[in-house]
C-alpha cells in the first residue's frame, strides 16, 4: 500500500466504514489511476468520497478508471458526484471509465439518465486502451450492452437496440455505448 499511497499524499488519512477506497496507477497510462471502490456510496459518504477523489485530480491525474465490482449501491447523489468529476475533467483533457458496474448500480444510472455520459466497461483494461485511444474507433466493434452485458457487434457510430434486453443504445465515434 505505501506504493499506492505514494501517488496522492494524504489520499489514506481518512476513512468510512461504508465505504472503501483504493488508489493504484493505471499501467500503460499517463497522468491515469485506478479507484477500486467496495461498499455503497450515498448522501451520507459522498462527501468524504469526493474529498478523496479531488484530492487525486488535484494531483493531477486526468484519466480515471473506477473499478465498481464491489459496490453494491449508489445513490443519485452519488452518481451526481461521477458527474462533477466528469464535468471537471473534461475541461482539462480528461475523462472517467467505470468497470465492473453490478446490474442494480447500472440500472440506477439507467433510471437516471445517464448511461450516456459515461464510458463503462469491463475492466481497467478496456479503461485504459479508452484512454490511449482519444481517436475515432475503428469499427466494427464488439462491446457489450451496458444493460444486459450481451456482447454486441456495432457496425459503426449510431443509435440501436440490443436485441436481448431491447434497450435503446446510442454509439458514438469512440465506440463509447450509452443507453436512450
Amino acid at each position: 500500500m505505501n506504493r499506492d499511497a505514494e501517488l496522492v499524499p494524504g489520499f489514506y488519512s481518512e476513512s468510512d466504514d461504508t465505504l472503501d477506497l483504493v488508489l493504484e496507477p493505471l499501467e500503460g497510462v499517463e497522468k491515469g489511476a485506478v479507484i477500486r471502490m467496495s461498499g455503497y456510496l450515498d448522501g451520507f459518504n459522498v462527501g468524504f468520497f469526493s474529498k478523496r477523489v479531488e484530492r487525486v485530480i488535484d494531483r493531477g491525474f486526468l484519466f480515471l478508471s473506477f473499478d465498481l465490482t464491489e459496490v453494491t449501491y449508489i445513490s443519485s447523489r452519488g452518481i451526481g458526484a461521477f458527474t462533477s468529476f466528469l464535468k471537471l475533467l473534461k475541461a482539462r483533457g480528461g475523462t472517467i471509465h467505470l468497470h465492473g458496474v453490478r446490474p442494480k448500480v447500472l440500472e440506477v444510472f439507467r433510471i437516471l439518465g445517464f448511461l450516456e455520459y459515461f464510458n463503462i466497461g469491463k475492466s481497467r483494461e478496456e479503461a485504459a486502451r479508452g484512454f490511449r485511444n482519444t481517436g475515432a474507433a475503428s469499427f466494427p466493434l464488439r462491446v457489450p450492452c451496458p444493460v444486459c452485458g450481451k456482447a454486441l457487434r456495432v457496425p459503426g457510430a449510431g443509435r440501436g437496440r440490443c436485441p436481448a434486453c431491447k434497450c435503446l443504445l446510442a454509439i458514438d465515434a469512440q465506440g463509447r455505448v450509452g443507453g436512450i
